[in-house]
């Protein structure tokens, strides 16, 4: 059985509190139902063999019921890889109908379609083996100290909290229980993995290739860059550099040379790129050149939409939710299950997570428009115990279009990470700003 390196460390406390409350006269008592049920899980002999290890200590001479706690201890906190998946497994069926419910509420609330998507709804199951056995045996709600979505890295993509919040609040509906953070921040991660592997579309480009140790110090550049891009790459060819003149330059992307900028006087665009290549180079390269291959040009959200309210105040998170719900709902009716929806929202996994920026998803279908939104406070506001400086709101209709979803998950990735991005797009919208947020998470996915 695998666990987390936190769960492992959740564990060792938890042996330590056991001995000790055993010691002060607190025992565990199951029914004989539920210890029968227990005695059946593959983490039952496992954990008799910890307590036969832990006998050498003293204090660790414990009752049959106490070992049949930490083989629900161990069911409930598996680390579960897709290979794990067994047929006859505990709750597999259910797992796998509550993924596809999973995928229908996302698709239904934020017109993301994942219904094709089968390594995610995979993906879920591996979450919701272990969050169901949980929720069987009354530990959904049980909060791990020190873990929060402040600290968690999953921080950085609202859009894969978004959805995995819309996860949550179905699983709590529909079980009527409470889950923690942590599997807030679980289900997060596997959207995050879904959107990440969203790949827009590409039109591989011609290149030529000028070196000064010629055609064949060309070749072999070209041979070390086909190596790494090969896949965005159409053509290129090894020419000298006045050969250019004779060749029709619509039909080229770029020109890749060594030679002296002051050479150069052809209408292709061009970079400098060693033939004895340094270290940097191919990055730039792909920074510059290449990611002009990925066609996401057309799917960036009109500026026109982008909306910038300078020296903004509010009084509090709740009078917030309020302006913006009656502000964007389609009716008074949904306005109110807006504010509503936030507010609960808030509630139980706030939608501060870095400080200093909020991010709020309103889904389009209860909404009049699309817009992005970004307050710009006068002074540092307050929300929860921490100060904000800028709140942004997005609205988009995603039309069940994957590719479109990357947009705005990379855009809204690089405005909750990137304070240079955030303030150029509070300074001017445009299309330039928008296209290098995209070009920033391309170069790091």
């Amino acid at each position: 059985m695998a666990a987390t390196d936190d769960d492992t460390l959740r564990f060792a406390f938890y042996l330590i509190v056991m001995r000790n409350r055993i010691r002060d006269g607190h025992v565990i008592h199951f029914d004989e139902k539920l210890k029968d049920e227990l005695r059946g899980l593959v983490e039952y002999p496992l954990a008799k063999k910890v307590i036969e290890n832990l006998q050498v200590f003293p204090g660790y001479d414990v009752c049959d019921d106490e070992i049949c706690h930490i083989a629900m201890f161990f069911h409930c906190m598996r680390d579960l890889k897709i290979d794990d998946i067994q047929e006859g497994m505990p709750f597999l069926d259910e797992a796998r109908a509550l993924a596809e419910e999973v995928v229908e509420r996302i698709r239904w609330l934020w017109s993301i379609d994942f219904t094709c998507h089968l390594t995610l709804k995979t993906d879920l199951v591996t979450a919701f083996l272990p969050l169901l056995a949980q929720i069987r045996y009354g530990q959904s709600a049980q909060q791990t100290i020190g873990l929060s979505m402040r600290s968690a890295e999953i921080a950085g993509s609202p859009l894969a909290i978004e959805l995995g919040r819309s996860a949550m609040r179905l699983i709590e509906e529909k079980y009527y229980c409470r889950l923690n953070v942590r599997s807030s921040i679980g289900l997060s991660f596997r959207f995050y993995g879904a959107l990440v592997s969203i790949h827009y579309d590409v039109r591989k480009l011609n290149l030529l290739t000028v070196s000064s140790a010629g055609k064949q110090g060309a070749i072999q550049l070209i041979q070390r860059i086909d190596h790494r891009f090969a896949d965005m790459i159409a053509t290129n060819t090894p020419v000298e550099l006045y050969e250019i003149r004779g060749l029709n330059q619509r039909n080229y992307d770029c020109v890749i040379m060594n030679d002296p900028e002051f050479s150069y006087y052809y209408e292709i665009p061009y970079i400098l790129i060693d033939t004895v290549t340094r270290p940097y180079q191919f990055n730039k390269l792909f920074d510059e050149v290449l990611v002009k291959a990925y066609q996401f040009e057309e799917l960036i959200p009109d500026p026109a939409s982008t909306r910038i309210y300078r020296h903004f105040e509010y009084e509090n998170p709740t009078q917030f939710f309020k302006l913006i719900a009656y502000k964007h709902g389609k009716d008074e009716t949904y306005s109110s299950l807006l504010f509503d929806m936030l507010c609960e929202n808030e509630k139980f996994v706030s939608y501060n997570k870095l400080g200093d920026v909020v991010a709020v998803f309103l889904p389009y279908r209860m909404a009049k428009e699309e817009c992005i939104e970004l307050y710009s406070l006068r002074n540092n506001g307050i929300w929860g115990v921490h100060e904000v400086q800028t709140i942004i709101v997005i609205i988009h209709d995603f039309d069940g279009s994957q590719q479109k979803t990357k947009v705005i998950e990379n855009i809204s990735r690089r405005l909750i990470i990137s304070k240079e991005n955030l303030d150029e797009l509070i300074r001017q919208p445009s299309k330039e700003v928008f296209g290098k947020m995209i070009k920033e998470c391309l170069t790091s996915e």
